[in-house]
């Protein structure tokens, strides 16, 4: 469970990484492709123990809900859920081709 950081002021927010664009065609190693999954999930857990914990400090009444924080909380949110999707995109396309290319081994 995340610590909560009473002097929360200055807590700095992590910062939402931008979907990289690639390539279709030409796909990573899959040993790369697990690297980038590991990468992008911690991002997903750093942005939401950061929106979580804005959460239980507004919750517990040390401030008060205002327009950053409201602000930041939706474009977190939908962050996590655009990242929710992409994430489990991604483990269904690594596990696919790691069934792929073991049954290729079998077979050979």
């Amino acid at each position: 469970m995340p610590k909560i950081i009473r002097n929360h002021s200055k807590q700095k927010a992590p910062e939402i990484p931008s979907k990289i664009p690639h390539d279709s065609h030409v796909l990573p190693p899959l040993p790369d492709a697990m690297m980038k999954l590991i990468d992008d999930f911690a991002d997903y857990r750093d942005v939401s123990a950061f929106i979580c914990h804005a959460l239980a400090v507004s919750l517990s009444g040390q401030e008060q809900p205002n327009k950053n924080i409201i602000t930041g909380a939706r474009i977190c949110s939908g962050w996590l859920q655009t990242q929710t999707a992409a994430i489990q995109e991604s483990l269904i396309e690594v596990q696919a081709r790691y069934v792929d290319e073991h049954n290729k081994v079998g077979t050979a």
